[in-house]
């Protein structure tokens, strides 16, 4: 027979990394509590961020197809390339040592896609199509970013090749993509990221995600202060729904 009462479960989180560790948790039971009815239940849970790190292996892989279908195993093939040399992330030996080699490969292919103004198209013949070239410079930025050596003329096409898509009409989510890319390419040229983030942030069809790529910007370039305020106009715009889910 239990005692009236109301159930009361007390929860701990823990974060280890080590292989073995000894940590000590205090659980406080009330003094009016009859003993009798108290009890313990022990259970161990992966994060989130442990299931995401056991996945890597089946991002890598051998890049293939246009430009699009290039970057879409390039990249991801690049994310574990930086997982692993930040985190020493779980990976097999197998895909380990094949990293390399596929960045390598899609380096290569994206070399060879590029055209002579610069830019990159959808295929080989196609024009040069602003997203897809601040999506591949981008991408072979991360690769320096992992280590990996880069043709520096490659990149420095590519960002001339950006700057000049800027002077045309394009929607606002595109030229944020454009100025986020050239950030991570290191391109430092303030005034040019003034002009074109005022544009995007005065754009009437800015979204949510654009305004997500200035301030991500802005704190990249050292503009924290605007950051933080774009920031703000995000957070004003969140969907709150159930039990601690947020949306845009």
């Amino acid at each position: 027979l239990q005692p009236k009462g109301l159930k009361v479960n007390e929860s701990t989180v823990a974060d280890f990394e080590d292989n073995s560790k000894i940590e000590i948790k205090n659980v406080f039971i009330p003094e009016s509590v009859d003993i009798r009815s108290a009890g313990m239940k022990f259970s161990v849970a992966p994060s989130l961020a442990g299931t995401i790190l056991n996945a890597l292996d089946e991002l890598a892989d051998y890049p293939y197809g246009c430009v699009e279908q290039t970057m879409s195993r390039f990249l991801p093939t690049v994310v574990v390339a930086n997982a692993y040399k930040d985190l020493n992330a779980p990976i097999s030996a197998a895909t380990k040592d094949e990293l390399p080699k596929m960045v390598e490969a899609g380096l290569k292919r994206l070399y060879g896609f590029q055209h002579s103004d610069g830019g990159w198209g959808w295929g080989q013949n196609d024009g040069s199509n602003p997203f897809m070239t601040a999506y591949v410079v981008y991408g072979v930025s991360l690769a320096r970013t992992a280590g990996y050596e880069i043709r520096t003329d490659v990149v420095s096409r590519g960002i001339t090749a950006m700057k000049n898509s800027l002077k045309n009409e394009m929607d606002a989510t595109t030229r944020a993509y454009i100025m986020y890319s050239l950030t991570v390419a290191e391109e430092r040229d303030s005034k040019l990221f003034e002009e074109e983030i005022d544009k995007v942030l005065a754009s009437k069809d800015v979204n949510n995600y654009a305004k997500s790529l200035v301030a991500m910007t802005l704190q990249m370039i050292g503009n924290s202060s605007r950051a933080m305020t774009v920031m703000e106009d995000l957070e004003k715009n969140v969907t709150l729904s159930g039990e601690g889910a947020a949306y845009w």
